[in-house]
């Protein structure tokens, strides 16, 4: 059986516009949603960011929808796509392997907090992804992606394995 390696950024958006769809709360803006990431200013010690990462939650804002998620979740529209697709798939962003030059095998530099890969940008989608916080164990990502007219904003919390 084949395996697909995913990001589940799309998936999650997916999810976010099917469940804002269904939505009963309110639209208004109370300030709680996803920060707004902290791109500017210092720079991040790469040695911390070093190692093994698992997703814990996230809380993912599209069309003014807000949506928490946690990797049960994921563990489910894995299974759902699976039994979908009938292949064998993994989100690749799931757990991150960080050593001094690449995630997951994939280059990538820092740039202050900014987060730039190979590949972040492809055709009609955009994505920046900035470090919001770095402790010993706990490691929040703020992602904005842009697919066309649709923006996705995106606090990934991962802890340290």
């Amino acid at each position: 059986m084949k395996k697909f390696y995913l990001s589940f950024m799309p998936f999650l958006m997916a999810l976010v516009l099917c469940v804002g769809f269904a939505s009963c709360s309110s639209d208004d803006d109370d300030g709680s949603g996803t920060g707004s990431g902290s791109g500017s200013g210092s720079s991040v010690n790469m040695k911390e960011l070093v190692g093994t990462w698992e997703f814990s939650t996230g809380i993912e804002t599209v069309m003014g929808q807000t949506i928490t998620i946690d990797r049960s979740m994921l563990a489910q529209l894995e299974r759902q796509m699976e039994q979908l697709s009938g292949q064998n798939i993994e989100f690749w962003d799931v757990t991150l392997t960080i050593s001094e030059d690449k995630i997951n095998g994939v280059p990538y530099k820092l740039n202050g907090k900014q987060i730039v890969m190979d590949g972040m940008n492809m055709d009609g989608m955009s994505c920046k992804v900035t470090i919001k916080s770095l402790t010993d164990t706990k490691l929040v990502l703020y992602e904005e992606i842009a697919v066309g007219e649709l923006a996705i904003k995106a606090d990934m919390t991962y802890e340290r394995k």
